[in-house]
């Protein structure tokens, strides 16, 4: 087929989708909880949201804010925190 003859292909609709409220956030928790789990630290799961190459963690960035993105590192990371020292109390299973 010449390049003449090629259909011409409609570009694909970009449509936005509505998301229920604290999505986001549970977006942003969830991703927290993984890049700490990958062994980053709070200033590296920071910078991971400040990267304009990281995608998802950069929009979140930008359309909530530094102080926002700080606060909720902070809640996971003290959550997690408290996890771990509930489960060392208890002691490892039988």
């Amino acid at each position: 087929m010449s390049r003449r003859q090629k259909k011409e292909i409609a570009p694909a609709k970009v449509e936005g989708v509505p998301l229920p409220r604290g999505s986001l956030e549970e977006m942003a928790r969830r991703l927290v909880e993984a890049l700490r789990g990958q062994g980053l630290s709070e200033g590296q799961i920071l910078d991971t949201f400040r990267n304009p190459l990281s995608g998802g963690p950069y929009a979140l960035y930008l359309s909530k804010g530094e102080k926002w993105v700080h606060r909720l590192i902070g809640r996971v990371l003290s959550k997690a925190s408290l996890q771990a020292a509930e489960v060392e109390a208890r002691g490892s299973p039988p």
